[in-house]
């Protein structure tokens, strides 16, 4: 408040000024709102991508088990025949995930684009 009030005026005056404040503050929180959530969208990303990892392939259940088994017997029986228990334990349970989740979504072929523009 910048000067004492004492007509109905400066009251009527310090009410807008005052409401003009808020609305600006407000504003400024949606600004800052919105910039913490773009600063926070690559850890979401990256949250529902492991979140994936979880997920079961509900559209065809035959399909994901064909999948989870054909890529558990690659990688544990030809791709790692001499690695150590801890590779074998570990590297198929991702890879297999990993395709469950590529099988489960065929909707982004972009992903799977890209992966092959790389392995070639």
């Amino acid at each position: 408040m910048s000067r004492t009030i004492r007509t109905y005026n400066d009251l009527l005056l310090e009410k807008e000024r005052l409401q003009s404040l808020l609305d600006a503050q407000k504003e400024l929180v949606k600004l800052d709102i919105q910039g913490i959530k773009t600063g926070l969208k690559p850890a979401s990303n990256m949250l529902s991508f492991v979140g994936s990892f979880g997920k079961k392939t509900v559209s065809n259940p035959l399909l994901g088990m064909a999948v989870s088994l054909s890529t558990d017997l690659l990688m544990r029986k030809f791709l790692f025949k001499r690695a150590g228990w801890a590779v074998k334990t570990v590297l198929p349970f991702v890879v297999k995930k990993f395709t469950n989740n590529i099988v489960a979504n065929p909707a982004k072929p972009s992903m799977i684009s890209k992966l092959l523009k790389k392995i070639t």
